[in-house]
Protein backbone atom coordinates (compact mmCIF):
# COMPACT_ATOMS: atom_id res chain seq x y z
CA UNK A 1 0.00 0.00 0.00
CA UNK A 2 1.27 3.45 -0.85
CA UNK A 3 1.54 5.08 2.57
CA UNK A 4 0.15 4.46 6.01
CA UNK A 5 -2.54 6.84 7.23
CA UNK A 6 -3.52 5.99 10.84
CA UNK A 7 -7.01 7.52 10.51
CA UNK A 8 -7.82 6.01 7.13
CA UNK A 9 -10.47 3.33 6.82
CA UNK A 10 -9.33 -0.01 5.40
CA UNK A 11 -11.46 -2.82 4.05
CA UNK A 12 -10.56 -6.51 3.90
CA UNK A 13 -11.81 -9.21 1.57
CA UNK A 14 -11.22 -12.50 3.39
CA UNK A 15 -11.27 -16.08 2.11
CA UNK A 16 -10.14 -19.43 3.42
CA UNK A 17 -8.97 -22.72 2.00
CA UNK A 18 -9.08 -25.96 3.95
CA UNK A 19 -11.34 -27.18 6.68
CA UNK A 20 -11.61 -25.15 9.85
CA UNK A 21 -12.22 -28.27 11.91
CA UNK A 22 -9.20 -29.56 13.80
CA UNK A 23 -10.66 -33.05 13.36
CA UNK A 24 -10.68 -33.13 9.54
CA UNK A 25 -7.72 -35.49 8.90
CA UNK A 26 -8.00 -35.22 5.11
CA UNK A 27 -7.04 -31.53 5.27
CA UNK A 28 -3.68 -30.80 6.88
CA UNK A 29 -3.65 -27.04 6.34
CA UNK A 30 -5.90 -24.07 6.86
CA UNK A 31 -5.04 -21.00 4.77
CA UNK A 32 -6.67 -17.63 5.41
CA UNK A 33 -6.05 -14.73 3.04
CA UNK A 34 -7.06 -11.10 3.44
CA UNK A 35 -6.86 -8.61 0.60
CA UNK A 36 -6.71 -5.19 2.30
CA UNK A 37 -7.49 -1.90 0.57
CA UNK A 38 -8.76 1.61 1.16
CA UNK A 39 -10.64 1.48 -2.15
CA UNK A 40 -12.98 -1.56 -2.15
CA UNK A 41 -15.02 -0.29 -5.09
CA UNK A 42 -12.08 -0.91 -7.44
CA UNK A 43 -11.96 -4.57 -6.42
CA UNK A 44 -15.74 -4.91 -6.57
CA UNK A 45 -15.70 -3.56 -10.13
CA UNK A 46 -12.84 -5.86 -11.10
CA UNK A 47 -14.79 -8.94 -9.99
CA UNK A 48 -18.00 -7.65 -11.59
CA UNK A 49 -16.16 -7.19 -14.89
CA UNK A 50 -14.59 -10.65 -14.59
CA UNK A 51 -18.02 -12.22 -14.05
CA UNK A 52 -19.37 -10.41 -17.11
CA UNK A 53 -16.34 -11.32 -19.21
CA UNK A 54 -15.80 -14.92 -18.14
CA UNK A 55 -19.01 -15.94 -16.35
CA UNK A 56 -19.24 -18.01 -13.21
CA UNK A 57 -19.13 -21.77 -13.43
CA UNK A 58 -19.26 -22.70 -9.75
CA UNK A 59 -22.53 -24.21 -8.48
CA UNK A 60 -22.72 -21.43 -5.85
CA UNK A 61 -22.49 -18.65 -8.45
CA UNK A 62 -19.20 -17.42 -6.97
CA UNK A 63 -16.06 -17.05 -9.02
CA UNK A 64 -13.85 -19.95 -8.00
CA UNK A 65 -10.42 -20.64 -9.45
CA UNK A 66 -11.14 -24.37 -9.60
CA UNK A 67 -14.03 -23.71 -12.02
CA UNK A 68 -12.36 -20.86 -13.96
CA UNK A 69 -10.12 -20.90 -17.00
CA UNK A 70 -6.44 -20.04 -16.71
CA UNK A 71 -7.16 -16.93 -18.77
CA UNK A 72 -9.82 -15.78 -16.27
CA UNK A 73 -7.55 -16.44 -13.29
CA UNK A 74 -4.67 -14.54 -14.88
CA UNK A 75 -6.94 -11.62 -15.80
CA UNK A 76 -8.23 -11.31 -12.22
CA UNK A 77 -4.78 -11.67 -10.63
CA UNK A 78 -3.30 -9.05 -12.97
CA UNK A 79 -6.19 -6.74 -12.10
CA UNK A 80 -5.57 -7.21 -8.38
CA UNK A 81 -1.83 -6.64 -8.87
CA UNK A 82 -2.61 -3.28 -10.49
CA UNK A 83 -4.53 -2.13 -7.39
CA UNK A 84 -3.22 -0.48 -4.23
CA UNK A 85 -3.67 -3.50 -1.94
CA UNK A 86 -1.90 -5.44 0.76
CA UNK A 87 -2.17 -9.22 0.98
CA UNK A 88 -2.06 -10.91 4.37
CA UNK A 89 -1.75 -14.71 4.49
CA UNK A 90 -1.94 -17.01 7.51
CA UNK A 91 -1.16 -20.70 7.06
CA UNK A 92 -1.84 -23.16 9.88
CA UNK A 93 -0.50 -26.71 9.86
CA UNK A 94 -3.23 -28.73 11.63
CA UNK A 95 -1.17 -31.89 11.97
Amino acid sequence: MAKHNPIALYYAFIDEFGGVSAFAPEESFLVIVALVTQFPRELDLLIKRARQRFGTHAPSGEMKARYSSKKAIQWVLEGIAAQDVAIVVVVTDKR
